[in-house]
């Protein structure tokens, strides 16, 4: 059996906050009715094209996948899995939901009809058409076409496609003041999983803050550092930092914690990153006092929609010599496009990582 794609329905580019997607469903109907024939192997009598991953569409990859799948004697598609793929784990969700949807006829022997293994090779090729669409995108300004009105309105950050989702991958500043090591203090809280992964509890890794008999509400710290790790696993599918951190010095530059930072599982091999730049002024009391020099995906990005994404994130202010000063820092925030597959594939290894290590505790 050979699968083609015949034809291609093109969305709307949407252009949003952080990403512009090129969100195409194939669709294709060949119909034909069953010949009742005293022998006769598998029959197709209904193909259906999968539908394009948005992140391979959006990164124009092509390839294909080989599928194996069980055809009952009442025609039930039933035990797909892969078998090769070209290249691994981008199609192979697509392929398998697609080939579930195919309506197939049993084999018939000796009148009968019986069990069938069979395998379907199914093809991803871009249109010619789309390609030259997202071309033509290309050569136009990234973030054109929308304002920050239009987002604040709509109360989204991105509106993106149901089979990809968007994690921060790492956030990073650099500023002119050097962290003073020598006397440097720190807390760390890191957030423990129950047996499902979950966030259940916060211990305490380290804390130099008590070897200088400085008072701390630890209850209140841990109590915060937990319920932020639980709505960033409900958020971002089971992704949240597990790591809070407080720090200070004689001299140190601001410092963040964003309880979104993707650091709870790996993130998928296959993704697509976007990188956000800015300057921003961190006044005396760690508040974000402006955003200066913008961009995202190397085109300018309207200040005001970066302050959405810097609701979620804690800076402290910078000190010189243990006084707090205002300060200039580069911001730098990695963004990952990635297949929700794959994320659910990960979050199934780790269950079972965490379900081993606790039957050898």
């Amino acid at each position: 059996m050979n699968h083609q794609m015949t034809q291609f329905n093109i969305h709307p580019l949407c252009v949003v906050l952080l990403l512009i997607i090129f969100n195409v469903c194939a669709t294709a109907d060949i119909k034909t009715t069953e010949q009742v024939l005293e022998d006769r192997p598998v029959q197709i009598i209904e193909r259906v094209s999968p539908e394009y991953p948005t992140l391979a569409l959006f990164k124009q990859t092509e390839g294909w996948v080989k599928v194996i799948f069980t055809l009952t004697a009442d025609n039930e598609v039933t035990d797909v899995s892969v078998v090769d793929a070209e290249p691994k784990n981008v199609f192979d969700h697509a392929a398998m939901e697609a080939i579930k949807k195919f309506k197939l006829l049993a084999p018939i022997k000796d009148g009968k009809r019986f069990d069938q293994r069979a395998t379907q090779l199914i093809e991803f090729e871009i249109p010619d058409e789309v390609k030259q669409l997202q071309q033509d995108y290309a050569k136009r300004s990234f973030m054109g076409g929308i304002s920050a009105e239009d987002v604040i309105e709509a109360q989204e950050i991105a509106l993106l496609p149901d089979d990809v989702m968007m994690v921060i991958k790492d956030m990073s500043i650099q500023s002119n003041i050097e962290t003073d090591q020598e006397s440097k203090l720190e807390l760390v809280l890191r957030v423990m999983p129950d047996k499902t992964g979950r966030p259940a509890s916060v211990e305490m890794v380290r804390n130099s803050f008590g070897e200088k008999e400085l008072e701390m509400d630890f209850d209140f710290l841990k109590r915060m550092t937990l319920a932020s790790a639980l709505d960033a696993y409900d958020r971002f599918n089971g992704y949240y930092n597990p790591d809070y951190k407080i720090t200070m010095a004689k001299d140190q530059p601001p410092t963040m914690h964003s309880i979104f930072e993707a650091r709870s599982m790996p993130v998928p091999a296959y993704f697509q990153d976007f990188v956000l730049n800015t300057r921003l002024v961190i006044d005396e009391t760690g508040q974000v006092e402006s955003i200066k020099e913008a961009t995202f995906f190397g085109e300018a990005v309207d200040p005001v929609l970066v302050s959405l994404l810097l609701d979620g994130i804690n800076f402290t202010e910078a000190r010189k010599n243990y006084k707090a000063v205002k300060d200039e820092i580069d911001f730098k925030v990695v963004f990952s496009l990635v297949q929700k597959s794959d994320v659910e594939a990960i979050k199934k290894a780790r269950m079972a990582e965490i379900k081993a290590q606790n039957k050898a505790q």
